[in-house]
């Protein structure tokens, strides 16, 4: 629990009380040394965030991948679901968009 508690500050800390627009280089070099799932996870919503249409898409499907393997192991963990939960909000939205086109 507590190192749970202590992963959730970080990224509180780190990713979200950010003033300035975040640059995706620089998310994308955190993402390649990071090794907290959850961490990843954000800074995979990020990229989907910031990043224009056509190039956001993979980034989400990573997500969904990530999410989809952790909850094998830990069904019950919320974070992991919240994470999952934004995939699939993104992944329809993407597929709304292509509808309208």
């Amino acid at each position: 629990m507590f190192k749970t508690s202590i992963n959730f500050l970080f990224i509180l800390l780190f990713l979200g009380g950010s003033a300035q627009p975040q640059n995706p280089d620089s998310l994308l070099l955190i993402l390649k040394t990071t090794k907290v799932d959850t961490v990843k996870m954000q800074i995979l919503i990020d990229l989907s965030e910031i990043l224009p249409d056509g190039e956001w898409e993979k980034y989400t499907a990573q997500l969904h991948d990530l999410c989809v393997l952790k909850l094998k192991k830990d069904s019950t963990n919320k974070v992991y679901l919240k994470y999952l939960g934004n995939a699939y909000n993104n992944m329809g939205y993407s597929c709304q968009q292509k509808g309208d086109l």
